[in-house]
């Protein structure tokens, strides 16, 4: 009976153990850990971002493939009619998950340009950021594909952040869309 009993807490052990626990950050974790105010050392959260492209659908805007086109810097306005198929194929060598066809009203054309396209144009940025943000969404594509409407953006917010330590500055640069909540946000005053 002793046996018994040690074997159903190793089995049980095992099976807990085993599993795997995806938290609010959707970041996947080996165990669950339930956390407190009385805790007293942090738990470490290693997150990955995964290459877009190998998610994504491939984009085509009035029957033209716009490679990885940022669907945030598009608004429902403009948008006559959207056909998704839900297919695996491939384009110039590059395997999409979907095809979505999104059909403009005529009287709107946007204006599409890569993202560092993008930032040569406007900033006085010699080389590629480090870490480019959309909306405070990092972006892990090819930035010289990944494509936005120019005319939509609204800041291109450039931040250095310098180390001390190791003397290696980091820039981020953030796209900020023009959307109602972002113009406003834009036009705030705030005193300090």
């Amino acid at each position: 009976m002793k046996y018994l009993a040690i074997a159903f807490l190793v089995s049980c052990s095992i099976s807990l153990y085993g599993q795997d626990y995806v938290d609010s950050l959707k970041t996947k974790v080996s165990y669950w850990h339930t956390y407190s105010m009385e805790d007293t050392v942090p738990i470490v959260i290693y997150n990955s971002v995964e290459p877009q492209e190998k998610l994504s659908p491939a984009i085509f805007i009035n029957g033209q493939n716009a490679k990885t086109f940022r669907m945030v810097s598009l608004h429902s306005e403009n948008i006559k009619n959207i056909e998704i198929v839900k297919d695996t194929f491939e384009i110039d060598n590059s395997i999409y998950y979907g095809k979505i066809m999104i059909e403009l009203d005529k009287d709107y054309n946007p204006k599409l340009i890569s993202i560092n396209d993008l930032i040569a144009k406007y900033t006085n940025l010699n080389s590629i950021p480090d870490i480019i943000m959309i909306n405070n969404e990092i972006v892990s594509s090819d930035f010289d594909i990944y494509t936005v409407d120019e005319r939509d953006i609204l800041q291109i917010v450039v931040q250095n952040i310098e180390s001390l330590q190791n003397s290696m500055d980091i820039r981020i640069v953030n796209l900020i869309t023009r959307t109602k909540e972002n113009v406003e946000k834009a036009n705030e005053i705030i005193i300090r």
